[in-house]
Parts: structure tokens; C-alpha cells; sequence
């Protein structure tokens, strides 16, 4: 995949479609409040990931021209176009540049306050805990589960991704606020809470000159952390949220100043700011019910909607960027046009018809409907043919035909004509030729590969 398509759909269509995502998001959470659906809001936002993750725009672009045609790679390189070229270079070397500083400036900074932390977790064998985790979560294996003391963290915390730590601050807590505890902590990791952070971190930095990010990322640990109280009082607690929320005031009254701040990939029981916000959305949680009918909607909606964003706004950066490419390159036939090269003629007795019958046929009916001009890319085998399909000219127009040929040895890139015959020039590297049309008919564009190895031609021929 050439970088410029790597780059715009992948990277630049990603995120604006995601960023997408997220805005509708935040307007279906809205509906959600009003309507007291709260527990579908954590699931949306996570939805949204998808959006910044999964290529959509590209998948659609790659399935709307095709896998194997020339159409594939509309726009790669701007041959026609130094300027272009290096400007879209100068982007990527300037995003690269970007997510390195970023990552080395901010989150290893991030990273190495989280190892300082995780290297005071004091373990114990915690096997009366690990009993009572498999009492919540019977069918989740829990025997890799550490347990560790740690003085330097504000309340219990989960950490890791795939092996997990419960860490708690001290052990002089009574049963029942180890049961609670291990509730919250034993959820997350259940649903890879820290896993959701994590990617959605990654993506952040990938994306480092989108700043809506940074906001998806609060929100989706905020929303975390409302749906993770939801979700253990109705299962745990029968619905009963007082002493939940009891345990996480007398840990807010507990916080030390010099306790350090957890990074994204953590999940702890309890942040003293958004204690209110938690206790909010579980009484509306708890006087609405589940809501199962607007949640499915609001789900829906989501899906629907970012996925029809993504494929509009990816027919529309094709579009535009297919169309620059295409004046670029007409402009560059005024310029280069190499009508010095001598041409040859085959007569059509002398054509040999296998080896053209057995040629490689690139349809360009599967390219974006162009008014004169078809792009290709073309991978030739060695000692064969790749062609276009056939296409009507008058008597008295031309055929341009505009390549670049990978190969340091001559090629013939060339034109048949109505009566069989073919019409060609020898080039090699940069090839462009204004064929003239003498007859009516049917005619074909060619590159023929006069070596033994696969070649590859790119360019475009108007019509």
C-alpha cells in the first residue's frame, strides 16, 4: 500500500471519522440522560473505538475500485507532480516526527511514574481474595491474579492488561469492604476495562494532531467508572447502592496529598472529583431500570450513522484527491510529451494473436468514471502483455499515453488498432506518446514486457 493512500485513508480519514463517532456520541449521551438510559452510554463510547481503529473509508474505497486494478492506488505518487509529492512526504515525515516526541516526551514520562509505582506493590498470596473472586465471576480463571499492597496509590486499583494486579493501599479494611472492593476491581478486569484504555491511549498518540481526542479519552474513563458502579450494584448488590457509595466517600476523606496520579491503563475504585457525577447517574440509573428498547436505538444510531459518515467522507477525499491527480497529469502532457520517440508498426499478420489473447486485461470500467483520462497501474509478467479493454475512437483524434515504467531496459508502450495492427514506441523510465487515430474503431492501450521478469507500469492514457 503506497504511503499516500496510507496516509489519508488510514490515518487522516480514521480519525476524522472516529472524531465523527465521538461527536455523535456525545449527542446520543445526551438523549441517554434525558431518557435515563445510563447504561448503555459506557458501551457506546467504547463502540467508538471501532471508528478510529477499523479502516472503513480505505475498505470502502478498496472494494468500490477493486483489489488487483490500477484504480486501487488513485492518486499514489502524483507522478505528474514533484511539489505534490514532497508535500505529502514533508505531512508524513512531519506526523512520524510527531508521535515520536510526543511519545517520548509525555507518556514515557507517564510510563515511568506507573513503573516507579508498580515497583512499591508489596505482594501477598491473597487466596482467601482470589475465593472470593471466584464467587463473583465463577466462570473466570483467577489463579494468575496478583495481590499487593501499595502506599504510593490514592484507593484500590487494578492494574495491567492482560495480567492483572489488585492493589490496595492498606490491609486494615473490614470483610465486607474487601467484598466491595473486589467487586469493582474484579468487574473491570472482567470487561477489559484496562484493555479499552489502553488502545484508546495508543490511538491518542497515533492521532497526537487531533486534539478531540484527549477529550474521548477523560470521557471514556469517566463513563468507565459510572458504568462499572452500575453494573456491580445490579449484580452484587441487588441494586442497593448505599454502602457501595459509602466505601468510596470514606476512601475520598482517606486520599493523601502525595499520591501520585494513575495513568490511562489503570482503573482504580474511587477519584474524589467524580464522586458526585458516580452517585448522580446511579439514582437516575436506579429509578429508570434498564431502558433495554432506547438503548438498542441509541445503538443503532451510532453504528449507522459514523458508518455512513465514514463512507461519505471517504468518496469525497477519493474525489478530490483523484481529480488533482488528474490535473496534474494532463498538465504535464504539454510538458513532456516525447513525440521525438520513433514509433513502429507491427502488421496485423505479424501480430501473434496468443500472446495477445493470453494477455493481462486491466478493466477500467472499475475506475472512478473519468471524462477523458483512466489512470493504471499495471504489473506486467515477463515476455507478456497487460492492455486495456477496448475502447471506440474517430478517425482523426489522438491517444495520449503517459507512464513511468519500472525497469532500467526499453519497453514498448504502445496502441492497437482496428485492423489488428499495433503501433508502439520503445521506452524506458518516463514514457509519453500522443498516438494518432487514423481510422474509426476499436482500440487498446498495451505495455508489453520485452524481459523475462515481472515489470511494473504506471501512469494514464486520455482517451
Amino acid at each position: 500500500m503506497n504511503w499516500i493512500n496510507f496516509f489519508f485513508y488510514v490515518i487522516v480519514l480514521n480519525s476524522l471519522t472516529g472524531t465523527v463517532a465521538y461527536l455523535l456520541c456525545k449527542l446520543l449521551a445526551l438523549v441517554a440522560k434525558k431518557y435515563n438510559a445510563i447504561r448503555i452510554i459506557y458501551p457506546l463510547y467504547r463502540l467508538v473505538l471501532l471508528f478510529y481503529i477499523v479502516p472503513l473509508g480505505y475498505i470502502y474505497i478498496r472494494c468500490k475500485v477493486g483489489f488487483f486494478y490500477g484504480s486501487a492506488t488513485i492518486g499514489d505518487g502524483f507522478f505528474g507532480n514533484l511539489e505534490i509529492h514532497l508535500l505529502i512526504q514533508l505531512c508524513l515525515v512531519t506526523w512520524i516526527i510527531g508521535m515520536i516526541g510526543i511519545c517520548v516526551v509525555y507518556y514515557a514520562g507517564k510510563w515511568k511514574k506507573y513503573r516507579i509505582m508498580y515497583r512499591n506493590n508489596l505482594p501477598f498470596r491473597g487466596d482467601e481474595y482470589r475465593a472470593i473472586l471466584r464467587r463473583f465471576y465463577p466462570k473466570k480463571n483467577w489463579n494468575r491474579i496478583r495481590f499487593c499492597t501499595n502506599f504510593t496509590v490514592d484507593s484500590p486499583c487494578v492494574m495491567g492488561i492482560f495480567h492483572h494486579t489488585i492493589a490496595f493501599k492498606t490491609l486494615n479494611y473490614s470483610k465486607e469492604d474487601i467484598e466491595i472492593i473486589l467487586m469493582h476491581e474484579s468487574t473491570h478486569i472482567v470487561r477489559k476495562d484496562n484493555l479499552g484504555k489502553k488502545i484508546a491511549m495508543v490511538i491518542v498518540l497515533i492521532n497526537w494532531f487531533n486534539p478531540v481526542l484527549r477529550f474521548y479519552l477523560k470521557d471514556l474513563d469517566a463513563w468507565g467508572d459510572i458504568s462499572c458502579d452500575i453494573h456491580v450494584c445490579s449484580r452484587f448488590l441487588g441494586g442497593h447502592a448505599r454502602k457501595y457509595f459509602d466505601l468510596l466517600w470514606r476512601f475520598s476523606q482517606m486520599e493523601e496529598q502525595y499520591s501520585e496520579n494513575l495513568p490511562a491503563f489503570v482503573s482504580k475504585l474511587n477519584s474524589e472529583q467524580s464522586l458526585g457525577k458516580r452517585v448522580e447517574y446511579m439514582i437516575r440509573w436506579q429509578k429508570a431500570g434498564k431502558k433495554t428498547g432506547v438503548s438498542v436505538l441509541l445503538a443503532l444510531t451510532l453504528v449507522i450513522g459514523s458508518s455512513v459518515t465514514a463512507f461519505a467522507s471517504s468518496v469525497q477525499v477519493a474525489s478530490q484527491q483523484n481529480n488533482l491527480y488528474c490535473k496534474t497529469r494532463v498538465q504535464e502532457v504539454d510538458v513532456v510529451d516525447n513525440d521525438d520517440l520513433q514509433e513502429y508498426v507491427i502488421p496485423a499478420d505479424q501480430v501473434d494473436e496468443e500472446k495477445w489473447d493470453n494477455a493481462i486485461v486491466y478493466d477500467d470500467a472499475l475506475l472512478e468514471p473519468l471524462s477523458i483520462q483512466r489512470n493504471f497501474d499495471w504489473k506486467i509478467p515477463g515476455n507478456n502483455f497487460a492492455r486495456s479493454v477496448g475502447f471506440i475512437k474517430k478517425a482523426g483524434s489522438t491517444i495520449v499515453v503517459s507512464c513511468y515504467v519500472y525497469d532500467d531496459r526499453y519497453h514498448h508502450v504502445g496502441i492497437r488498432r482496428p485492423d489488428g495492427s499495433m503501433l508502439y514506441v520503445n521506452g524506458m523510465h518516463q514514457v509519453t506518446k500522443t498516438f494518432n487515430c487514423e481510422t474509426t474503431g476499436t482500440y487498446y492501450v498495451y505495455v508489453e514486457n520485452m524481459r523475462s521478469k515481472q515489470i511494473r507500469a504506471a501512469g494514464y492514457f486520455i482517451k
